[in-house]
């Protein structure tokens, strides 16, 4: 993913915009601050949904519409959301415009694809086929939520990503379901589950 992200062209980062993804390629190089994550974790009150700190236990969170502008996405624009349906391996060949044998040869289990073969497949799209280079970000796209957002199988990602990644390119707003996740996440790890 980090080579993918390097590799992209001038106009692929800025297209990152259209899916409120565009801070994803700042992020390449970042080291992560373990101390700052375990510092979130144990200020984190899962019951409240709020930091607490201090003696008087004082509660920090920031609103909608920071947690937007942290992650670059429009508070005011339709959200997406999860929607939960049926036939999500038509979905993943739509989304990429694959063959049935060449969606099926990605996916496990009618319910998660593998990243790996997806990253080969469009890692070295030219910038001048301009149907491919849609397709290489929508499945930039792709890895970044499987990967980073909802990555509970590393290396694989879920089908029930692939609605969610066409209202993305219709501009939609995806800080709710970050946030959720972030809420969801920050929850289980203060709550001390491993994952």
């Amino acid at each position: 993913m980090h080579n993918w992200t390097k590799s992209l062209f001038k106009v692929e980062k800025i297209n990152l915009r259209r899916y409120g993804l565009s801070p994803i390629a700042t992020l390449r190089g970042v080291v992560i601050d373990w101390d700052f994550l375990q510092a979130c974790i144990r200020f984190w009150d899962p019951e409240a949904h709020v930091f607490r700190f201090g003696a008087m236990m004082e509660e920090m969170c920031p609103l909608f519409e920071e947690f937007c502008a942290i992650i670059g996405c429009d508070p005011n624009a339709p959200l997406v959301k999860h929607e939960v349906k049926i036939g999500y391996v038509r979905s993943f060949e739509s989304l990429f415009q694959f063959s049935r044998p060449q969606a099926r040869a990605m996916i496990v289990g009618d319910q998660k694809a593998i990243l790996l073969p997806l990253i080969d497949e469009f890692s070295e799209v030219q910038s001048d086929d301009r149907d491919r280079v849609r397709l290489r970000m929508r499945a930039l796209v792709f890895c970044l939520l499987a990967g980073f957002l909802f990555n509970k199988d590393l290396g694989f990602g879920d089908l029930r990503l692939c609605p969610m990644i066409r209202q993305m390119e219709d501009m939609g707003c995806i800080g709710g379901i970050v946030l959720a996740e972030t809420i969801r996440s920050l929850d289980r790890a203060a709550l001390g589950f491993d994952d």
